[in-house]
């Protein structure tokens, strides 16, 4: 009997498992009706599909049951007891008068059971017993596959009826687990025992070949090792090397937190560490979700696609593959980063702040936002991340809806470039493409005016350094038209004379001698210019205008 159970033991591990089987909880269901039902207990049940209170399942809930697999009863030899009460045929629970056996030790655990054996009711049924308490798992057991409950199997049985331990569904079940058809949810040992270090506890399968693939436990490495042809094996679980190894052409592994799959020499021919090596293959690197990790050649062939990003480096020879962002910085002449200030799109024209980070400009902000453009960004980057732009000179290709052509201003939407110019005049390229724009050094113009009414400076703000100033002054019966030269030409009319002035560039005079408004521009500097008056007899008005 004992070399029976060994045998049948083992070769239920070599035997296939029942796939799982998902059923839906209908009214009137308990998980003792549905453990008695699949062959299972209440306890397996709960566990397997994560049920805190065994007492509560409800209606439409699924529930796994088919990948249990089957209890197997516990053997007791030799034992025989009689019910101490009736019980009816839809009875779930039965109490024994004595509930020990022979050598007078409790009964404790899962059984199977045949009641009134030999005469017209007899039953098989199994049970979970605690002494004399039976907790019936399942009735009228099929006698064919020693768990199903078959109602036509049920009887009534009166007080004192026989019930003896019978070892007929053990054999039914374990049948049914070398035949494929079932599968066990108990936990099974193999091996003899001994911690011996040069022994290796072995299961194969018979395939018929001369090398039987097999798993084995090498007590001496403390690992499993798994071959499928019987030489070439993989180490399972290493303690040394932290995770699973492939020592084999044909293996999946985990080593160094990659995880890999070794392959032939013709398809993939760099290791871990970008090396070539005569036995290659591929890994993803674990800390890098998504990033599959090729330091060495990657061949591939025919078209490749991929639905997420596909990351090329920065090139270090002239086959290597490269990204768009090095492709676009070449074709811009290198462009430019720094630091967004602000959340930056791509497409955007940009300024340089105080701080030197970047924000969208506009023209609507303000001198500054305008005055320090430095170009268009062509990446998308949040505030403090690093923003790539091309600059005056560079051509950028991340904007869209551009009309060939056409000049293009800064507007008063932050960011944003339009044929129309916004509150200050910008005009920063020209559109070759609808997507690319050729970007110039901005021309920017401002006008302004200045009262003058005494010997004194009057600073005129521009935002930006004034290269060229126009002006005209105005306010009696001469006026003067001159420039940044300091220099102008008009003629005076008063008191019947005409005179030539040339040494100012600016000068006014209400007709009458001696009531005359003169001055120069005496400095510039980045942010506008000084209008220095050296005469005042009279209020004047100067109206300029520059450009950088």
């Amino acid at each position: 009997m004992k070399k029976l159970i060994t045998l049948l033991i083992l070769s239920f591990l070599l035997a296939p498992f029942a796939s799982a089987e998902t059923i839906i909880v209908q009214r009137g269901d308990t998980l003792s009706k549905l453990a008695r039902t699949y062959g299972t207990t209440v306890a397996a049940l709960a566990d397997a599909n994560g049920i805190a209170n065994p007492n509560l399942i409800y209606e439409g809930q699924l529930l796994e049951v088919g990948a249990l697999g089957a209890s197997i009863p516990t053997v007791v030899a030799v034992y025989t007891d009689s019910l101490a009460s009736r019980i009816t045929s839809s009875a779930t629970t039965f109490t024994l008068v004595r509930g020990t056996d022979k050598q007078s030790r409790s009964l404790s655990g899962f059984y199977g059971f045949v009641l009134d054996e030999g005469t017209t009711s007899e039953e098989f049924l199994t049970a979970n017993c605690v002494a004399t308490a039976c907790t019936i798992v399942a009735r009228g057991v099929d006698v064919q596959d020693g768990k199903s409950e078959v109602s036509g199997n049920k009887y009534e049985h009166r007080r004192g009826a026989v019930i003896k331990i019978t070892n007929f569904p053990q054999l039914a079940i374990l049948s049914r687990i070398l035949n494929g058809l079932e599968s066990a949810s108990s936990t099974f040992m193999f091996g003899e025992g001994s911690t011996t270090t040069t022994l290796y506890k072995s299961l194969k399968a018979n395939n018929g070949t001369t090398n039987l693939p097999f798993l084995a436990y090498s007590e001496a490495a403390q690992e499993w090792i798994f071959s499928d042809n019987g030489t070439d094996t993989t180490v399972l679980n290493s303690l040394t090397s932290g995770g699973l190894t492939a020592s084999s052409s044909k293996a999946i592994f985990i080593t160094d937190s990659k995880i890999g799959v070794s392959a032939s020499s013709t398809q993939f021919s760099f290791n871990a560490d970008g090396e070539l090596e005569s036995t290659p293959y591929w890994y993803q690197d674990a800390t890098f979700k998504g990033a599959i990790t090729a330091n060495g050649t990657n061949t591939f062939t025919g078209n490749t696609t991929t639905t997420g990003i596909f990351t090329v480096n920065t090139p270090t020879s002239t086959r290597d593959a490269t990204n768009k962002e090095y492709v676009d910085l070449r074709v811009l002449n290198g462009g430019a980063t720094g630091t967004a200030g602000f959340a930056i799109t791509a497409g955007q024209a940009i300024y340089i702040s105080s701080t030197s980070t970047l924000f969208p400009a506009d023209s609507a902000s303000g001198a500054t936002s305008t005055y320090k453009f430095v170009g268009i960004a062509l990446n998308t980057a949040a505030s403090s991340s690093v923003v790539t732009y091309a600059r005056p000179g560079e051509t950028a290709c991340s904007l869209s809806s551009l009309l060939p052509g056409y000049t293009y201003f800064l507007t008063d939407t932050a960011g944003t470039v339009g044929s129309t110019a916004g509150t200050y005049y910008a005009e920063i390229g020209r559109a070759i493409t609808p997507t690319c724009l050729t970007i110039s050094r901005p021309r920017f113009v401002r006008y302004g005016s200045q009262s003058v009414s005494s010997v004194t400076t009057y600073f005129q703000t521009t935002g930006f350094y004034p290269a060229k100033i126009s002006f005209w002054a105005t306010e009696g019966a001469a006026v003067s038209h001159g420039g940044k030269e300091n220099n102008t030409s008009f003629y005076e009319t008063a008191a019947g004379a005409t005179t030539f002035k040339s040494d100012r560039a600016w000068y006014t005079a209400d007709g009458a001698p001696g009531s005359i408004t003169q001055g120069t521009v005496s400095s510039r500097i980045e942010t506008g210019f000084v209008l220095t008056a050296s005469q005042a007899d009279q209020t004047a008005t100067v109206y300029w205008m520059a450009e950088n």
